[in-house]
């Protein structure tokens, strides 16, 4: 952007959670350690005068309400992250109804603010499961932003459109996607940026990436863990962890406090309430087929 011009706007997000209890398995015990980094990232934005939009665990909101009271005295969306940290494809449409339910009304009770965004834990929509858009509208949801496009190992749906997009369901119903960013090499996608991708890559090339969306009239979406900013967690983790797991989940660590300060200061970082109320959204109607099955 030439010198003047106004910063890129950037939806922040971030996903509140515990380490080992998101990344290792749901059966691990919820720790206090997110805490500390819950509270560094609140400082970032308040400094800033920002708001972002945080998906809130409801097994991490119930074990320790403090949490998602900060973020709404603080004035940030109070988002829902699923209340148990598990795929919502591998629910089915009657389980992950509960889960839902259940999540909102742990963090309408500690917050007085029923969530209306929804992401799945381990971006947990595919091609196979664009049912759960249907049951979150259902549910009085607005937005879900579980989507990566891009062809990945564990989750993404290459087809998708990167740009958000007001999604059209059966029986009149809508919900706005807001895919998690990617690029393109040779005709392939590739995610962008968000926690390990943002860990792992330099800062400018981030900064490059996030600001693309702009030309087309769109922001970008980015997410951390405030667990992310925690330097010595996976040395004092005591439990078996492979080698590789311990690798991939320390690396760039170090800097991640850096590169959120810095884009931070970069970009107009906005709420997904205030990306609504600000872009106009084109609308797109999946294939219907794409709906069908999960009872």
């Amino acid at each position: 952007m030439n010198k003047g011009e106004s910063k890129p706007p950037l939806v922040f997000t971030v996903d509140v959670e515990d380490w080992a209890n998101s990344t290792l398995g749901p059966e691990r015990p919820i720790t206090d350690r997110f805490l500390e980094g819950l509270c560094r990232i609140l400082s970032l934005l308040e400094e800033a005068g920002a708001k972002g939009t945080f998906f809130i665990l409801g097994a991490a909101a119930a074990k320790f309400p403090e949490a998602a009271r900060a973020v709404a005295a603080a004035g940030h969306d109070v988002a829902a992250h699923g209340y148990n940290h598990v795929p919502a494809y591998s629910l089915g449409r009657k389980r992950f109804r509960e889960e839902l339910r259940r999540v909102g009304d742990c963090l309408a009770g500690i917050t007085g603010v029923k969530p209306r965004y929804y992401r799945a834990p381990d971006f947990g929509v595919g091609a196979d499961s664009l049912w759960v858009l249907e049951v979150l509208a259902e549910e009085g949801y607005a937005v879900d932003s579980s989507i990566f496009p891009f062809r990945g190992r564990r989750y993404g749906i290459r087809w998708w459109p990167r740009e958000p997009r007001n999604v059209l369901l059966a029986g009149g119903l809508s919900i706005v996607e807001l895919p998690l960013p990617t690029f393109e090499v040779l005709g392939v996608r590739l995610p962008a940026a968000g926690g390990g991708y943002t860990r792992v890559t330099p800062y400018r090339a981030l900064k490059a990436v996030l600001s693309a969306g702009v030309r087309g009239g769109w922001a970008r979406v980015h997410y951390c863990h405030p667990y992310e900013l925690d330097e010595d967690e996976i040395s004092a983790y005591r439990h078996n962890t492979s080698l590789k797991m311990r690798f991939s989940q320390r690396l760039g660590r170090r800097g991640t406090f850096s590169k959120l300060n810095r884009m931070i200061t970069d970009f107009k970082v906005i709420s997904i309430k205030e990306f609504l109320n600000t872009y106009k959204i084109n609308t797109y109607e999946p294939d219907k087929k794409a709906f069908e099955g999960a009872s």
